[in-house]
């Protein structure tokens, strides 16, 4: 279809590794992680040999997230830029004459470290990302979602402040998008249910809160979910944080709790906890402060 995407290979040594970024014409840093895996789960950012050679060795011959042996990781081209998850949903009706179509229902925006650690996620105006809604609807269609969600995660070049263009795909999957990014979407977006929806769309209804001249959903307040990191290991002795004066809080969940033994955070299933705000821009902005400024672990 012609769409940019990261280059890849499958390796279960360093002599692979060595191979594909040869054949693929990469340099370091490369992206090794587990064939399957989920929210950054077993996703190393390696910038030397060294590096990756410890990835491989803590991937190959492990369980992987999704509880099988891994028998070869997967070499990424790592990709620079900034990191988008555009939702849609496909509806495809039973009347000939009505066109299929793919609606953006959300866009979200991340904020992440060198490590590929997630520290927060904002959702976005899709109006803003003309090229990128573009090049997530081409990538649905050309995998052949005609039905049910779809998920596709890109990084792209910033030009100049919310200007983006060369979009490239890191990921697609016909889902909903994880964690409680679909609940939180529902909460921005008027009248939206996105639960709904997908029983819609798989019953192939045509979708009822939007006209047909449509292709996104726009957010009427905004969104930002906080991922609070773990900074080094050892036993929690203490936890702090203040939620309960926050205008904008929607929930927010503790992982861990006093006494327990915790690891450095290196994905999302390793965090101390989350934090969801929702309202007005302004408000939840102060409300980030305020969450980042108490936390102590």
């Amino acid at each position: 279809a012609g769409l940019g995407f990261a280059k890849y290979g499958r390796v279960a040594s360093m002599k692979d590794v060595n191979d594909a970024m040869s054949r693929l014409s990469l340099c370091y840093p490369i992206v090794i992680k587990t064939p399957a895996g989920m929210s950054t789960t077993d996703v190393f950012v390696c910038s030397s040999e060294e590096e990756a050679s410890r990835a491989i060795t803590s991937i190959i011959g492990k369980t992987s997230p999704d509880g099988r042996n891994v028998a070869k990781a997967l070499l990424e081209e790592y990709i620079g830029g900034v990191e988008f998850a555009i939702n849609l949903m496909a509806f495809s009706s039973r009347d000939s004459n009505v066109p299929s179509r793919l609606l953006v229902t959300d866009v979200w925006k991340y904020q992440k470290t060198k490590q590929a650690r997630y520290s927060q996620a904002e959702i976005c105006n899709p109006a803003d990302y003309p090229a990128l809604l573009r090049y997530a609807t081409n990538v649905a269609e050309a995998v052949g979602v005609r039905v049910g969600a779809a998920h596709v995660e890109l990084k792209a070049e910033e030009v100049k402040e919310g200007s983006f263009i060369n979009p490239v795909m890191i990921e697609v999957g016909a889902r909903l998008s994880g964690g409680r990014k679909s609940i939180m979407t529902q909460s921005a977006v008027k009248n939206w249910n996105p639960f709904e929806a997908l029983i819609q769309s798989h019953c192939m209804e045509t979708c009822q809160i939007v006209s047909q001249n449509t292709n996104y959903l726009t957010p009427d307040k905004f969104v930002r979910h906080i991922f609070l990191p773990i900074e080094q290991k050892g036993r929690v002795e203490k936890i702090e944080i203040d939620v309960s004066s926050l205008a904008t809080l929607h929930s927010s969940a503790m992982i861990v709790k006093v006494g327990d033994v915790v690891n450095e955070t290196t994905d999302i299933v390793s965090c101390a906890g989350f934090v969801w705000l929702v309202g007005d821009r302004e408000l939840v902005d102060e409300d980030t402060d305020r969450v980042m400024s108490s936390f102590k672990l």
